[in-house]
């Protein structure tokens, strides 16, 4: 990223501060610093005049290819103009103007990348403290720092003092408590220093991930509009960096020893990554949700908040005997017995979410067909397993249907055998009583008869007398 270095303000220790918001960005020496100082610059809306600048000083300079006197006239006349009266206002001594002015102009026509200065007007703003804003901690992390400057310091040192060091090498006595002074001055110190010297302060301070630029960027716009900035804006985006500098780590070897003192002297700066990248996750699910849940109609995108932040707790190192544990203001480090080579890998642990809060989780990855999610009467999500519950009922009705046949079954069966038992009764009770019935019946006939016969008989006639 060429196009603008801004080192003033990290390389003095201050902090970039745009005047029209709350923020104090602290910039990392080999953490995409220029990209930081470039950022800065476009948060103040500086990036439209810096484009204009750059292209009148490219017109005025390219007489350079034909001419090194004009080149150099050139040079010194867009410093008196542009430059030496913020010198003077400055305080700045004439003679020490001119003859750095000389040096730098001789230094410019010398260099592949030649840089030009800027009036203080086109320069990011740089405060010392930063007090009522918020910190923003700009932090890669530390295997690939290391691994990123071991090139510059081998290209810069390591070919004429020590050509035959080799990176275990030079990172064991880089770490060392007492390095080679030779080998290893403040500069270099100071380049590869620990972003954070103390816990991180999550109420305080964002993490803003070189790795994830975009889920940062993300973070902390929503810092900004909580409380109690309630600034809702969006930021420009944060400019990227070389390719491949994130694989740096991957590639070299790590012992155990060199380990150990990278996770013991950047103890905090692993905790303040892990927990941004816990953040970060947090966040993602929290956007993926609210963009569902707003799309359904169920909530607004403000109401659909259901997720708190986890606080880090311990970052492994993979393929070791046992998991070595960075010291944090919430844990200890543990080391291996033995001193074998890594690659170092950096797992999070799974994230907890408000579901484990209440007693319950689940993966986070999008719901499957036989999965959806319901919110409770106070405004909680919850996972249905809509097809366990569908095989449930399914289920319960089988037996509600099964009940119902036996149950009929049975009751036809038990009425069947009545009725048959009742049959049975009423026959016997008719064979025993025809009998009689025949000879009352009879007796009842017969008597008619006699005295319809005993009527029916006329008596004698007297007979007559002659």
């Amino acid at each position: 990223m060429s196009f603008l270095t801004a080192h003033s303000c990290p390389s003095t220790r201050q902090l970039y501060c745009p005047p029209h918001l709350p923020l104090a960005i602290q910039a990392t020496l080999k953490a995409a610093s220029r990209s930081t100082g470039l950022w800065a610059a476009m948060l103040e809306g500086l990036l439209p005049a810096l484009t204009a600048v750059r292209r009148a000083i490219t017109a005025s300079l390219q007489d350079e290819a034909t001419s090194a006197s004009l080149g150099d006239a050139t040079f010194k006349r867009f410093a008196r103009e542009w430059i030496e009266h913020e010198a003077l206002r400055l305080g700045c001594d004439q003679g020490y103007w001119e003859r750095n002015l000389n040096s730098i102009a001789g230094r410019h026509l010398q260099d592949e990348l030649p840089m030009l200065g800027l009036p203080l007007g086109l320069c990011p703003t740089c405060c010392l403290h930063g007090h009522w804003r918020l910190r923003v901690v700009i932090l890669r992390n530390p295997f690939s720092r290391l691994a990123s400057y071991w090139g510059d310091w081998r290209k810069r040192k390591g070919k004429q003092l020590a050509p035959e060091m080799t990176f275990e090498v030079w990172l064991s006595e880089f770490l060392s408590d007492a390095p080679n002074s030779s080998l290893f001055d403040a500069r270099d110190a100071f380049h590869v220093e620990p972003a954070f010297q103390r816990p991180l302060r999550p109420n305080q301070e964002v993490v803003f991930l070189v790795e994830d630029p975009r889920g940062s960027l993300h973070r902390l716009e929503q810092r900004l509009c909580d409380a109690p900035w309630h600034l809702c804006l969006s930021l420009p985006p944060f400019p990227g960096g070389a390719e491949g500098a994130q694989r740096r780590q991957h590639q070299m070897p790590w012992s155990a020893s060199n380990l150990l003192k990278v996770l013991h002297r950047y103890r905090f700066d692993l905790a303040a990554e892990q927990f941004a990248r816990q953040e970060e996750s947090q966040a993602a699910r929290r956007r993926a949700f609210q963009a569902y849940f707003a799309d359904e109609g169920h909530c607004t995108t403000s109401q659909c908040d259901f997720f708190q932040v986890p606080r880090a707790r311990e970052f492994s190192v993979d393929r070791m005997q046992r998991p070595v544990v960075a010291s944090s203001f919430l844990g200890a480090i543990e080391a291996p017995a033995a001193s074998s080579t890594v690659r170092v890998l950096t797992a999070a642990p799974p994230l907890r979410s408000s579901f484990t809060m209440y007693h319950g989780d689940f993966r986070s990855e999008l719901c499957s067909d036989g999965e959806a999610m319901r919110i409770d009467p106070e405004g909680k999500p919850y996972l249905v397993d809509t097809q366990a519950r569908h095989d449930v009922q399914l289920d319960f009705a089988l037996m509600i249907a099964l009940v119902i046949f036996v149950g009929t079954a049975v009751a036809g069966v038990t009425f069947g055998m009545n009725q048959a038992k009742n049959r049975e009764a009423s026959a016997g009770s008719e064979a025993f009583d025809a009998p009689v019935a025949a000879v009352a019946g009879a007796g009842a006939v017969a008597s008619p008869a006699a005295k319809t016969k005993a009527k029916a008989k006329p008596k004698p006639k007297p007979k007559a007398q002659s």
